[in-house]
């Protein structure tokens, strides 16, 4: 499996997210250099990329057949409730963190992602904090030329 991502680096996969008005799917492919167990490289994203013209950064590692990535958003995005989506460049863009393992029966990456959006100590328990973030399945494999 590590053979694979070592001699081909474009992925394409897809993400699930979900809201109150459904669910949706996004597209996304990573064109990554992988050395020694680490990668890093660029995600174009449906929806970002496809709004901003602009691409993600991306940074993991493979170990065994457990994948670790995250991709960063270079700037604030997000969307209103009727399915705009805006920007603010002047915003730090969010980390999604993705984890998961790779399946010899099916040849594709998947696992669960998340963003966490915001985390604010508990006023009532002191020491704890209260993270709402967004979370959601993946899977992605390998770009056939």
């Amino acid at each position: 499996t590590e053979r694979q991502f070592i001699t081909d680096k474009n992925w394409i996969g897809r993400y699930a997210c979900s809201s109150e008005e459904g669910a949706s799917t996004f597209h996304f492919e990573i064109n990554a250099t992988y050395e020694h167990g680490s990668f890093e490289g660029t995600v174009y994203e449906e929806e970002f990329s496809g709004f901003t013209k602009d691409v993600l950064h991306v940074k993991g590692f493979i170990d065994g057949a457990l994948i670790s990535f995250v991709k960063t958003y270079p700037y604030h995005y997000s969307s209103n409730k009727d399915g705009t989506i805006f920007t603010d460049k002047e915003k730090r863009g969010y980390e999604a963190v993705y984890q998961g393992d790779f399946s010899e029966e099916t040849v594709k990456w998947s696992g669960d992602w998340e963003i966490i959006v915001s985390e604010e100590q508990d006023q009532r328990r002191r020491g704890t904090f209260i993270t709402k973030s967004i979370v959601g399945a993946w899977e992605m494999s390998l770009k056939r030329e």
